[in-house]
């Protein structure tokens, strides 16, 4: 009876560490296709995969396999995502050449404004 609870246990551990781990997949493809990231936390990821490092320690030293295993893969995907990051994230910096309307801008800058002319008083 208690076999049959740690192997019902185990599937509950794999099912969620798989549905976890796969939630992952999709990010990690929208940005490997299209190298856009400036909607994802620089911060968040580091801690996220600081604490995926962790808990895949914590899983080894326990030998608890869907800890482990889990957190092997997304520990391979948190990483490619925020390598990614580091990778693309920073903004680019904006010239005349590569921003057309910053070269506008940036010719207007040294120009000065026309003075306004006052209207002339008309005295009666």
């Amino acid at each position: 009876m208690e076999d049959e609870l740690v192997d019902i246990g185990d599937c509950i551990g794999f099912v969620a560490a798989a549905v976890t781990t796969l939630s992952f997949v999709p990010q990690a493809v929208k940005v490997l296709r299209d190298r856009q990231t400036a909607g994802i936390s620089l911060a968040m990821y580091s801690l996220f995969t600081t604490g995926l490092i962790l808990w895949l320690i914590w899983g080894i030293i326990t030998r608890n396999t869907p800890v482990y295993v889990a957190n092997s893969v997304t520990l391979i995907l948190a990483t490619t995502v925020l390598g990614m990051k580091i990778r693309y994230g920073r903004p680019a910096l904006r010239t005349p050449s590569s921003d057309p309307e910053g070269a506008v801008v940036l010719a207007e800058v040294g120009r000065r404004r026309p003075r306004r002319r006052r209207p002339i008083s008309r005295r009666p």
